[in-house]
């Protein structure tokens, strides 16, 4: 179980920090997703070249600087997402199959901090009849 506080989407750079993530899936408001990602990082959207996209991931020796660019590139950059309003990217990390996955995700998608967690096999769902 996870616990969200839904009033606090604060960024900060303490990398100990989990966001939960509302996105229309495919524009559609009708198909919404929850995903929890760790925080790495924010990327200032205001830098606009790949130069200073090299410096700040220098940083972040975990990183795959040609992959998340282009990923940068295809989301982000090219639709003008991300340089409106001087937002800055959630850069998070996620595991599938036990590899870390990097991604951006707009500061819009916050839906809340993560505040605690409760481990699944101390919780017992007791149906009400």
């Amino acid at each position: 179980m996870v616990f969200v506080d839904t009033e606090d989407t604060s960024l900060s750079r303490d990398m100990n920090i989990f966001f939960v993530l509302k996105i229309n899936k495919w524009g559609n408001a009708h198909k919404i997703e929850y995903k929890l990602r760790k925080v790495i990082d924010f990327y200032d959207c205001i830098y606009e070249n790949r130069e200073a996209f090299d410096i700040w991931v220098k940083n972040h020796p975990e990183l795959n600087a040609d992959e998340l660019y282009e990923k940068y590139e295809k989301e982000y950059a090219k639709i003008g997402e991300c340089k409106r309003l001087g937002c800055r990217l959630l850069t998070s990390e996620t595991t599938k199959d036990v590899k870390p996955y990097y991604s951006f995700h707009p500061e819009s998608y916050i839906y809340g901090k993560v505040k605690n967690t409760i481990p699944k096999e101390t919780v017992k769902i007791i149906e009400k009849r």
